[in-house]
């Protein structure tokens, strides 16, 4: 048999990682930001990865799979840097609108979503991003001086 098992497990993993990976960086999935948060920036090459491995597999010339193994590890080395310090180009906009005010106003945010307040309306569009920071934000000033 040409397809094993295997090969379509790990076509059917890198498919879903790029798909996960394409629909948070374009802002379709955004809860993954407050459950994960940089975890998902990996979802791009970890899912380059599995296609990798999945055609690797099929491969029976030593040299072609000593390449893959190498391009392999280099996209292991991006997924780890994207984790650890996501490159500004990766990171959504809106994320870096959030990630622009204080880390008291972000913990605030995650509280809110984990709390199960309503939160999909107020990043549809940074103007509604914008109006729930500064309701995040009056908040934990009102906080401050009672």
């Amino acid at each position: 048999m040409l397809f094993d098992t295997q090969f379509i497990l790990l076509l059917l993993l890198g498919i879903c990682f790029l798909a996960a990976g394409v629909a948070g960086i374009t802002g379709k999935w955004k809860r993954w930001y407050w459950t994960s948060r940089r975890m998902a920036f990996a979802y791009l090459p970890f899912g380059l990865l599995f296609l990798l491995a999945a055609v690797g597999q099929t491969i029976t010339d030593s040299t072609i799979t000593q390449v893959i193994q190498v391009i392999e590890f280099l996209v292991l080395a991006v997924a780890v840097w994207w984790i650890v310090r996501p490159p500004q180009f990766i990171i959504p906009a809106w994320i870096k609108m959030i990630e622009s005010h204080p880390r008291s106003t972000y913990d605030a945010m995650a509280a809110a979503v984990k709390g199960k307040e309503e939160w999909h309306s107020k990043v549809e569009s940074p103007q509604a991003l914008e109006k729930w920071i500064q309701s995040i934000e009056k908040r934990s000033q009102s906080k401050k001086t009672k």
